[in-house]
């Protein structure tokens, strides 16, 4: 007999997989790629940030994703906090960073 799935299984399958993010920084757009492991592990990478893995994913009700990454921006570290919702093949959210939020969208890929 199939057990069946939980709501918790069904938020996590929705932010599963690889998206494309483009993030508003108040420099102008900044493309980034996003992966999001069924183990809630991950990594964003961007030309401009390199490679960081994810700590801290939590998928909850309504489809809500967040994560906190650390990334070196031209010599700073700073971590950002992510907070958004899937819609589909649609991740839209924000980082918060000390110098407030900053826009974030993506696609599935």
């Amino acid at each position: 007999q199939p057990r069946s799935r939980g709501l918790g299984d069904v938020y996590k399958r929705q932010a599963v997989g690889s998206w494309q993010l483009t993030i508003d920084t108040p420099l102008g757009a900044m493309s980034s790629d996003l992966s999001v492991h069924e183990d809630l592990s991950g990594t964003m990478s961007s030309q401009d940030l390199g490679t960081a893995p994810l700590s801290q994913v939590t998928l909850g009700d309504e489809n809500m994703l967040s994560f906190a990454v650390e990334v070196d921006a031209q010599g700073t570290v700073m971590v950002l906090d992510f907070s958004g919702v899937v819609a589909g093949d649609t991740l839209t959210g924000n980082f918060d960073t000390d110098f407030g939020a900053i826009p974030v969208t993506g696609q599935r890929m």
